[in-house]
């Protein structure tokens, strides 16, 4: 079964499957919490969580004026990108808000 979000459909139809494939560790968590308030028997007995891959060519941009951070939630890096300062002078940071996790 894959988890490629945390809706709660998503979880209970991977209740008490062999292995999920969680596509995030945010997914996994939210799973577990999820689970935790179910009776034992709907525990997927496996889990493994494998990011999908980012082919360098399909996001490549153009330089711009900004340090950018797409899905800027603190899983995937937002807080650190906050507190970085910028690494060229007179560039600044930009983060973009997506669809998935909490916004730092």
């Amino acid at each position: 079964m894959i988890c490629h979000d945390n809706f709660a459909a998503s979880f209970h139809n991977a209740a008490g499957a062999d292995l999920v494939v969680n596509n995030s560790e945010w997914i996994r968590r939210d799973g577990e919490i999820v689970y935790a308030r179910d009776p034992r028997g709907f525990l997927p007995r496996n889990g493994i969580t494998v990011r999908p891959p980012a082919i360098t060519e399909e996001y490549r941009t153009k330089s711009g004026d900004c340090a950018t951070l797409v899905d800027f939630n603190s899983d995937w890096g937002g807080e650190p990108f906050l507190r970085t300062r910028s690494w060229r002078s007179g560039r600044a940071r930009c983060g973009r808000a997506g669809k998935i996790g909490a916004w730092v």
